[in-house]
């Protein structure tokens, strides 16, 4: 991987990893905001304290718990892959067939559609465009885990 594309992995984990974690700021609140609410109404129908602060202890346990989860799934799934590559520096390079190729008049670009998992879709140059046909091979550049999309040629 080149300085330059391990620059723009670092940037999109620091970019992630402030999104995850005000994501799970929020979701930790919910816990506690929905494990105070389940107590109150306990309360309010009961007029019984031990019970409201078991329930609220229950509510607010398996809440928590449950964020968690959710938590350490959006990790291992996608900031993850940013600390793999990061660590790894290796990026993956796949040859692709160019099958359609499309000049968008709205916004002026040029692009190609490719016969790859990873990248269905790449904006070229109009170079690119003009010299290269449907059925011409490319190959694409991107993060080997995070499959963040670093070029062509």
């Amino acid at each position: 991987m080149e300085d330059n594309e391990l620059v723009f992995i670092l940037q999109k984990k620091e970019k992630e990893s402030k999104t995850y974690l005000f994501a799970t700021k929020i979701m930790m609140a919910m816990g506690v905001l929905v494990s105070t609410v389940w107590a109150i109404v306990v309360y309010a129908r009961t007029g019984d304290k031990t019970l409201m602060w078991s329930v609220f202890t229950f509510v607010l346990c398996f809440s928590l718990l449950f964020f968690s989860v959710v938590a350490f799934m959006l990790y291992r799934f996608k900031l993850g892959k940013y600390n793999q590559d990061a660590k790894e520096k290796m990026k993956t390079i796949e040859k692709a067939i160019v099958t359609d190729k499309k000049y968008m008049h709205l916004n002026d670009t040029y692009h190609f559609y490719t016969d790859s998992e990873i990248k269905f879709s790449i904006e070229v140059g109009g170079n690119d465009f003009d010299k290269l046909l449907v059925g011409d091979e490319i190959n694409l550049e991107y993060a080997t885990f995070s499959k963040e999309y670093f070029g062509y040629f």
